[in-house]
């Protein structure tokens, strides 16, 4: 008699898990840098379609819905080691506490590569022969951001895992945008836009493998801080801090921010300068294993100002 009763009680609890194995939070910034890209081209006096804004976005929102999905199945070995788990690091944890069934997620990823494929071939279907280079752009993207934990890639276990989350966060997400709406690839403005990007968020992703280290050198993830130990990537993010943030300053010297972007730079500076204190600090109390979150948050919010300024300038 309480079955139906006690069936309808989990469900608030299962949509919860669901949420927080997606990991929402962190796709904003995905739709910034591709709206980036695809602004862009637009200011480039290039006729705009909106069915290819979209159709693009909707294929990148179902890669980074299933590459974060992958990375909870593949990474179950590491995340039931790690001692250290927080809401930036350690993935969501929902799998190895049971929070879901293992069949119920292997589901949902088969799901999501065929909606994938499924707005892939839509996608095909409203692309001029212009953007032909934006689809195989996309389709490299989507190969290199599942690659991530999925074999044969796994390329965060081949030592290159955060080479290629900075590059598929900035740099191949702009350029995304960019050449689906048919911009030409050889035009520097997409190229220049992405470097500050991509190195604050390989500072941001080399400092959220820290807490993690122990865990993933006992599985073998050869992460920078697995590579490098912990104070080596420590040093590796504070030198990609302040090298986005002398980027940032050197792009709004050659105007590719605009001439209103200057406070802006400044801000964004400003909050190079607070994480590196922050490292520096972390670096004192011996680059311990330990949850970050306090630098984590100035992290990921310091690489938000690479991807806000030039979209402003853009709209």
């Amino acid at each position: 008699m309480g079955v139906p009763g006690d069936r309808r009680s989990r469900i608030p609890q299962r949509a919860l898990a669901w949420l927080r194995l997606l990991r929402l939070q962190f796709y904003p910034m995905a739709w910034v840098a591709y709206t980036v890209g695809a602004w862009a081209a637009r200011r480039q006096g290039v006729a705009f379609s909106w069915r290819a804004y979209w159709l693009g976005y909707l294929c990148l929102f179902l890669t980074e819905a299933l590459t974060v999905l992958s990375n909870e199945w593949f990474d179950q070995g590491t995340d039931r080691l790690n001692g250290h788990a927080g809401p930036f690091n350690g993935g969501s944890r929902v799998l190895v506490e049971g929070a879901l069934e293992p069949g119920s997620v292997r589901r949902a990823m088969l799901g999501l590569a065929l909606l994938l494929g499924l707005a892939l071939a839509a996608l095909t279907a409203v692309l001029p022969p212009s953007a032909g280079p934006g689809l195989g752009g996309l389709l490299a993207l989507c190969l290199l951001a599942l690659g991530y934990t999925v074999p044969p890639l796994k390329l965060s276990y081949r030592g290159l895992g955060e080479l290629d989350v900075a590059f598929t966060h900035s740099l191949g997400i702009i350029l995304c945008g960019f050449l689906l709406q048919a911009g030409p690839w050889r035009d520097p403005y997409p190229w220049l836009i992405g470097t500050p990007l991509g190195l604050a968020t390989l500072a941001a992703i080399t400092l959220s493998a820290l807490p993690d280290h122990e865990a993933d050198a006992a599985v073998s993830k050869r992460t920078l801080a697995v590579q490098l130990g912990r104070r080596g990537a420590a040093w590796a993010a504070l030198g990609c801090t302040a090298a986005a943030a002398l980027c940032g300053v050197a792009w709004r010297g050659l105007g590719l921010y605009g001439g209103r972007s200057g406070l802006a730079v400044g801000l964004a500076a400003a909050h190079g300068l607070l994480l590196v204190r922050a490292i520096l600090r972390y670096l004192r109390q011996g680059a311990p294993c330990a949850r970050i979150d306090g630098i984590m948050v100035l992290a990921l919010t310091y690489l938000l100002w690479f991807g806000l300024i030039p979209l402003a300038l853009l709209s």
